[in-house]
């Protein structure tokens, strides 16, 4: 009987124990999506949805980690890399930070509306709300990140003509100095730009001078002693659906996909003895400026992008794209 009595007080003894400990764990901070872990690299996290009241998913429950965006095939070169990716719900924006995620990077978005962000990007993508027009927001959500990715564009019209200038030149300007003088330094800038940026003479500077600005903001960066990467596409397409954005190339309703060609900065344009560069899929533009972050043939170029529609089928070769331009 006592034996008994002493082996119902140990059991009694452990249930305290293991209800004390869940107590323990309940009260832990949960960690949140794409925060750095002590010791280690940077990774992004998926979180479970929140359920109804009550029951495993209520209110108080700490959201569930799962496994790292980046599947078995992720690229090695781009662990450690956290991203801030400036235009990021814009029609580049969203499709670079896809790509970003397909390799396991964690993404912080600078946008201006967080509420429209959070419908529109990936749950696990940290949303900062802010402007490039403005340096202080600039600087919060660049803080923790050691990579920029930028794919601002202006809108400008005759209610806001110096929108070229503040967001293409100051806006990008504002970027550079932050990744410059953070503390945790600045692995890579990439800055997605425009063919023609070196034409003064062009139509696209009738509206308010957006080449202009934009080749004022690339030399920003130029003179910053970053590691960066030019991007400059033609015309801007969705594809099939038939609302691409031209410039230097029209729509591209219709277009068919082709082979990625890159040339130094000036081969492409309006000017006499250029060749005009046609349209290209943002798709296409992300996926250059995400390789570009890692490539080391990209390091200090300003590339300028084309696509070869008869070119062999297969997959884009990246690598000796960039090693291509001079």
């Amino acid at each position: 009987m006592a034996g008994g009595a002493r082996a119902r007080a140990r059991a009694a003894g452990g249930a305290r124990a293991r209800a004390g400990g869940a107590r323990a764990r309940a009260g832990a901070p949960a960690r949140v999506g794409g925060a750095p872990r002590a010791g280690g690299a940077p990774r992004a996290f998926r979180f479970a949805r929140a359920g109804g009241d009550g029951g495993a998913g209520g209110p108080g429950a700490a959201p569930a980690e799962a496994a790292p965006a980046g599947g078995a095939g992720a690229d090695a070169r781009f662990e450690g890399l956290r991203v801030l990716v400036a235009g990021a719900t814009g029609g580049t924006g969203r499709l670079v930070v896809e790509e970003l995620l397909k390799e396991g990077v964690p993404v912080v978005a600078l946008v201006r509306n967080a509420e429209k962000a959070r419908r529109d990007l990936p749950p696990e993508v940290e949303v900062v709300e802010g402007d490039v027009t403005q340096f202080s927001s600039v600087a919060r959500a660049y803080a923790g990140c050691n990579a920029v990715v930028c794919c601002t564009g202006a809108r400008p019209s005759p209610t806001d003509p110096a929108a070229p200038f503040a967001v293409d030149c100051a806006g990008t300007a504002n970027l550079v100095a932050a990744a410059q003088n953070d503390a945790g330094g600045c692995r890579s800038f990439v800055l997605v730009s425009s063919v023609g940026a070196d034409e003064l003479i062009n139509p696209l500077n009738l509206a308010w001078g957006v080449l202009f600005w934009k080749k004022r903001g690339e030399e920003a960066l130029q003179r910053s002693g970053l590691r960066y990467t030019v991007v400059r596409p033609g015309g801007l397409s969705d594809g099939g659906r038939g609302r691409g954005r031209g410039r230097g190339g029209g729509g591209g309703k219709g277009l068919k996909k082709g082979r990625v060609t890159m040339a130094p900065a000036g081969t492409y344009g309006l000017a006499p003895g250029k060749e005009s560069p046609g349209s290209i899929l943002r798709a296409q533009v992300a996926a250059v400026a995400a390789a570009a972050l890692v490539e080391e043939a990209a390091a200090g170029k300003v590339v300028e992008l084309a696509v070869s529609r008869s070119a062999a089928s297969g997959g884009d070769d990246f690598a000796a794209a960039f090693a291509s331009v001079p």
